[in-house]
């Protein structure tokens, strides 16, 4: 999953998703985000792994080790997340 910070020149993050709600997302990043920070996430969905767009704004950040952070995003819409279940076939 990548994030991308439209108000910083070096505004893309290649991050670890931990949560996924229809109303946010939380994720493992290698800096400290501000609160308010608006961001677009950048999140692969179908078989394909066509790319969805979500743009939403940190709402958390919190320092793990001195390495990285956890960051929580709200969403700016609500989606579905059913989009991004995988769905395999499973054995009878």
């Amino acid at each position: 999953m990548a994030v991308i910070l439209p108000d910083d020149l070096d505004g893309r993050l290649d991050v670890f998703g931990r949560n996924l709600s229809s109303s946010g997302v939380m994720f493992v990043c290698p800096r400290v985000l501000a609160l308010d920070c608006p961001v677009e996430v950048h999140m692969p969905i179908g078989p394909d792994g066509r790319l969805e767009v979500v743009r939403g704004k940190v709402v958390r950040c919190t320092l793990l080790d001195g390495s990285c952070c956890e960051v929580a995003v709200q969403f700016d819409t609500s989606l579905d997340v059913a989009w991004f279940t995988p769905v395999w076939d499973l054995p009878a």
